[in-house]
């Protein structure tokens, strides 16, 4: 994850071209998280998108979440909407990312 944290900031792109290109797998994973987590700040549907190609199921919720709870801290409403609106995430995990904190 060190790799492409130190990557995104600098060449997005190529940062993204490399994930697309990984295996799946544990580095993966990992990987396509560090690179949402810099995305989420400029771009949060897309950082979405990436987690959801996250192999495992149980990671991938953590990662949902984490992303959710970085968005709420910078654009509530906006996250709010996008996450009562998203199809891409099932209705158990949007009640626990909309419950009061």
């Amino acid at each position: 994850m060190e790799v492409i944290s130190g990557w995104a900031p600098t060449d997005p792109t190529a940062a993204r071209h490399w994930l697309q290109r990984l295996p799946a797998g544990q580095e993966r994973d990992t990987a396509v998280s560090g690179f949402a987590f810099y995305v989420v700040d400029r771009d949060p549907a897309a950082a979405f998108d990436w987690v959801k190609t996250v192999g495992d199921a149980f990671f991938r919720d953590v990662q949902f979440n984490a992303l959710a709870s970085r968005w709420i801290q910078f654009d509530p409403d906006a996250a709010t909407k996008w996450i009562q609106a998203s199809d891409q995430l099932p209705a158990d995990l949007k009640t626990k990312l909309l419950a009061p904190k």
